[in-house]
């Protein structure tokens, strides 16, 4: 049963390694763990350079209380929402709501993907 908001409650979008804030602080944290009941293990803290740079504190959150930061070119991305969800692409561009990504395979496949169904995602540090 969804609450209203673009995302449908229901669909569990989150997966590990994934940046997102909490919807109430603007913090920002990298997913460790997701649970069957759409609640999460969040390392809070200092995210650059594509990786996690300090973790504040580890916490338990619901999906509810969180939502996708929008990367920036260079990123590396997962699409969480879509057709081609779980596939995992380097941002290579932005052309206004279309993200350019490069996917990681052998052929460096380029794919066109509306920049809402992108998150970023890091490397585990």
């Amino acid at each position: 049963a969804s609450q209203g908001g673009g995302e449908g409650a229901s669909e569990v979008w989150l997966v590990p390694g994934l940046v997102v804030a909490l919807k109430s602080s603007g913090q920002q944290g990298v997913v460790k763990r997701v649970m069957a009941d759409g609640t999460c293990t969040l390392a809070i803290g200092e995210i650059g350079e594509g990786r996690m740079l300090r973790v504040d504190q580890t916490t338990s959150l619901s999906i509810k209380d969180l939502q996708l930061v929008p990367p920036v070119k260079w990123d590396n991305v997962k699409v969480v929402h879509g057709n081609e969800r779980g596939l995992e692409a380097q941002l290579i561009g932005v052309d206004g709501a279309d993200g350019v990504l490069k996917v990681k395979d052998k052929k460096g496949t380029i794919k066109i993907l509306d920049m809402s169904n992108l998150g970023q995602i890091i490397s585990e540090a």
